[in-house]
């Protein structure tokens, strides 16, 4: 079914947080539930059975996009502004096919490589396994690693679909 498929991407993904260098692990996963919501009880025993702290941030059964966990990240950030933060999601949850596999395997496990995680602040705003000037600039795929300062520079998810209408 389409929950045991995703609760697997989850899997898959936390095995990757996992194997991670010591560093990599001290921060808990936060994490917004779309679609099932009573899959947050698969969700905190897979994080168990690996040994990983997460938190359920909001559980949206109706209609919810990315947006919901960026908000949350975003605000994170504003309270946090020398914080570092990962942001990942189960790309292909929705739409499985060979291509969203490759890509989804090749963002997380960028974003928990030590290169990632341990970027040179100094030099680095955000860290990702492939970054486009075009369209617009993004990380493909979105999944990143990104300072809190640079994060709190950005526009506010809420604000962003209507800001790029306006540029449009």
């Amino acid at each position: 079914s389409s929950k045991e498929y995703a609760l697997g991407l989850v899997e898959e993904q936390l095995l990757h947080y996992h194997s991670a260098s010591d560093f990599v692990r001290k921060a808990p996963i936060y994490y917004t539930l779309i679609g099932n919501t009573n899959s947050s009880k698969d969700v905190e025993r897979i994080c168990a059975d690996n040994s990983i702290r997460c938190k359920l941030l909001q559980s949206i059964e109706d209609y919810g996009d990315e947006g919901l966990t960026l908000e949350s990240l975003y605000d994170y950030c504003v309270k946090n502004p020398a914080s570092q933060v990962t942001y990942l999601h189960n790309k292909g949850s929705f739409h499985p096919s060979q291509e969203n596999t490759a890509l989804r395997r090749m963002l997380t496990k960028a974003v928990f490589s030590d290169a990632c995680q341990i970027m040179p602040t100094e030099k680095c705003d955000v860290c990702a396994a492939r970054f486009s000037p075009l369209p617009h600039t993004h990380m493909v795929g979105n999944m990143w690693v990104g300072s809190c300062s640079y994060v709190n520079n950005l526009i506010h998810p809420l604000q962003f679909s209507n800001k790029m209408d306006e540029m449009i």
